[in-house]
């Protein structure tokens, strides 16, 4: 639960200093949004790989923030890299803390 909000809100400060004219950033639904591709990111890791899942995931959040939050295509898709790259670390940072 904790990382459904960490992530939602990772996603509303990155939509506030990339896009913050042009994006619908309101928190529940950034929050709905989060939810719905961690549950794909989920379903689509374990039925078909990782590598698989993240070309999709990254595919259904450009798609989600344009079409969800307002974004144009270009600005989803630098959304899409900066939100990717901050989970990667975090899941990183989260391993290194771990071990």
């Amino acid at each position: 639960m904790l990382g459904l909000l960490v992530s939602a809100a990772v996603l509303c400060l990155i939509m506030f200093v990339v896009a913050r004219h042009e994006a619908d950033y309101s928190f529940p639904k950034v929050v709905l949004i989060s939810f719905c591709l961690g549950l794909c990111n989920l379903a689509l890791s374990l039925a078909a790989g990782p590598w698989i899942a993240l070309v999709i995931v990254v595919g259904l959040t450009v798609w989600a923030l344009h079409q969800f939050c307002y974004l144009r295509w270009g600005m989803a898709g630098i959304v899409t890299a900066i939100y990717i790259a901050v989970q990667i670390l975090l899941a990183l940072a989260q391993g290194m803390l771990a071990s």
